[in-house]
């Protein structure tokens, strides 16, 4: 790209201080005028692009004639300055304002009606504070039905009960029949068990929160009466006791009496001592026997409820037929 000469010929002046052209100048392309650069009143990034590019340049006079700006005198703008800086209004024209039949009565009914006083704005009240609703009870929160000892409904407690709402409180939050409108939701959403919510289960004996429906609960073992049942009269399993009294517990220990054994074997009376230690092993044969009875019932009881296999002893051991029989060796 060749570089745009500065020097105009000479004998010519710059259109804008009237100087000789003698430093370097820009040419206006469509006047053909030359101007000092610092009369172009063009940054020094733009003369230096202009000088090593093929820009044209027009000047401030082709400018505004080709957009169509008018010259306005000086004196004009002096006014001008001086109404906005003074804020004088606009002079009102000497014409008479025609104004029609209906609008000239409503002119003349305003100016004879009292101004209408502005409305005071109305002070707060008192009871702005004992308006606010009470606090949700939070025994309702997180059971809805056991929770708060006045019901459901709240009768009689002091804290709001609202209205829930069922398809959350029914499928929770993740289902395709719950509610997932959250914040957004017009009903109220109480606490759930978060176990229920991500497992379908809930393991805690006395989980106090709201559960989803179908939940499954561990069963806990029923408490057993006297007479062997339970609450709904199945019969139960009743694990063997130990006897409170026996009659080999109640018997005295007597040392070794030498005397005594000569007495009786020399008397030749009856033997008390040999009786009392008869009946008393009698006895306790009778209440072992009771306790296997017992233990047996139990085992199948236990057997029949848990899917147990049947007791079994250990498999026989296979017969090895390859193997020749062995003789044991007698000595001569």
């Amino acid at each position: 790209m060749s570089i745009r000469t500065a020097l105009p010929p000479p004998g010519v002046k710059c259109k804008t201080c009237t100087k000789d052209c003698v430093i370097e100048c820009v040419k206006c392309d469509k006047c053909n005028g030359y101007f000092h650069a610092t009369c172009s009143h063009l940054s020094v990034y733009c003369l230096v692009y202009y000088f090593n590019s093929r820009s044209q340049y027009v000047c401030d006079g082709c400018l505004s004639d080709k957009l169509g700006v008018e010259k306005y005198d000086e004196q004009h703008a002096w006014v001008t300055d001086l109404l906005e800086r003074d804020n004088i209004p606009p002079l009102k024209s000497s014409e008479p304002d025609i104004k029609s039949p209906e609008q000239s009565e409503s002119s003349q009914n305003e100016q004879t009606q009292d101004p209408i006083p502005p409305i005071p704005p109305i002070p707060p009240s008192l009871d702005d504070n004992t308006t606010k609703p009470p606090p949700i009870c939070r025994f309702y929160q997180r059971n809805v039905f056991q929770g708060c000892r006045t019901g459901r409904h709240g009768k009689g407690c002091n804290y709001e009960h609202p209205v829930v709402c069922w398809r959350y409180l029914n499928h929770g939050p993740n289902n395709a029949k719950g509610c997932r409108l959250g914040k957004k939701c017009p009903k109220y959403h109480p606490l759930l068990c978060r176990t229920a919510v991500s497992t379908g289960e809930c393991h805690k004996k006395d989980c106090k929160f709201n559960h989803l429906k179908g939940t499954k609960h561990t069963k806990m073992p029923t408490p057993i009466n006297n007479a062997g049942t339970d609450k709904n009269g199945t019969e139960a399993i009743i694990l063997p006791q130990p006897p409170e009294t026996s009659s080999w517990r109640t018997q005295p220990t007597t040392g070794h009496n030498n005397s005594g054994l000569l007495s009786q074997g020399l008397g030749g009376g009856p033997n008390v001592n040999n009786n009392v230690n008869n009946t008393s092993f009698l006895g306790l044969q009778r209440e072992i026997q009771q306790l296997q009875t017992q233990m047996l019932h139990f085992a199948k009881m236990m057997q029949i409820q848990m899917g147990w296999p049947p007791l079994q002893g250990p498999p026989p051991v296979p017969w090895n037929y390859n193997q020749a029989p062995q003789v044991p060796y007698m000595m001569k």
